[in-house]
């Protein structure tokens, strides 16, 4: 996995943004890139409308609205969302390989989740035992039929970092809706075990000194934020490895640990996203095992015969 530190934040959260336009972030200008007035950036825009005094927007990490008043100017560049029309004009209506490949790019590079959703359901369409969209898309097979999962609910349990909560909580409700297999979970436990994760989170916040070199201020003094997650459930038979973000902003700006906390994860977007397929995926594999037929509902099915109800069996017996 590629070193988290080198991403670049490229999305924000619309309920962070104000403070986050005292922000400088040193990147190169790609797609369409809103300018505010501190010289702060939010790269890969698509400009959906203008609507209240505000400017609405989407990035690859989710929906946003910036008040117009905090915007410089709008430097208009070819965005990944241009990227992806592009290429999905250059696609026939049926062309089922066409559509998986264009869906791998949007999950795998672009971090389009939307866009990939659509186009893994045209995947299904042409395709209905394609077994990575299935997959994608939260379906897990029983015998010879797919099964679509209850999205995963994901429990947020702090350990440490209190102060950040609310940030940390921001930023999962803007990244999570973008998935159709993924959400946070509310108050109540689900009713199934396999419906819900606990996402054990601790976050550390360190700072930074100047650097120079030979004489030039290259950067100022700065607040970081280290976030460490780990998912915990029973159902987790080989968890996979703690994943560590990081994010950093200047030492001045208004509440630095809190915005070094949504720089990790906005900045990280995508790595989210690839580390809750991981969860999701071992998820699937233990409902595949739970609803695994038994050979006599094999035999059955075989013969045209409904497969048995095991509870509806076991209540009979008794």
């Amino acid at each position: 996995m590629k070193d988290p530190r080198r991403y670049r934040a490229r999305v924000f959260s619309a309920r962070r943004l104000c403070p986050l336009a005292a922000v400088f972030l040193a990147a190169a200008l790609r797609a369409d890139t809103v300018v505010l007035n501190t010289g702060g950036m939010v790269f890969d825009a698509k400009i959906l409308r203008e609507e209240g005094g505000k400017i609405h927007l989407r990035t690859p990490g989710g929906l946003m609205g910036i008040p117009r008043s905090e915007i410089r100017t709008i430097k208009k560049e070819k965005s990944v969302f241009d990227a992806c029309d592009e290429k999905r004009a250059k696609l026939r209506k049926f062309d089922s390989k066409g559509q998986w490949s264009l869906a791998k790019w949007c999950i795998q590079d672009a971090g389009l989740r939307q866009e990939a959703c659509e186009l893994l359901k045209q995947v299904l369409d042409q395709e209905p035992d394609h077994p990575d969209a299935r997959r994608y898309l939260g379906y897990f097979r029983v015998g010879t039929e797919w099964r679509q999962a209850s999205p995963l609910e994901i429990r947020v349990n702090l350990l440490t970092g209190k102060e950040q909560e609310k940030d940390l909580r921001e930023q999962f409700e803007v990244i999570l809706p973008t998935r159709a297999d993924v959400r946070l979970a509310k108050d109540a436990a689900p009713k199934n075990q396999l419906d819900g994760c606990d996402l054990a989170v601790s976050i550390a916040i360190g700072s930074s000194q100047e650097a120079r070199f030979y004489g030039q201020l290259l950067r100022g003094p700065a607040t970081n934020a280290t976030v460490k997650l780990s998912p915990q459930a029973k159902w987790i038979v080989v968890p996979p490895a703690d994943l560590e973000i990081f994010g950093e902003v200047p030492a001045g700006a208004s509440n630095p640990s809190g915005l070094a906390v949504v720089d990790a994860m906005t900045r990280n977007a995508k790595v989210l996203h690839d580390y809750f397929d991981k969860i999701n995926q071992e998820r699937l594999k233990r409902l595949e095992i739970l609803h695994k037929p038994r050979a006599g509902d094999k035999k059955a099915e075989k013969n045209g015969e409904k497969a048995s109800d095991p509870k509806k069996k076991a209540g009979k017996s008794s």
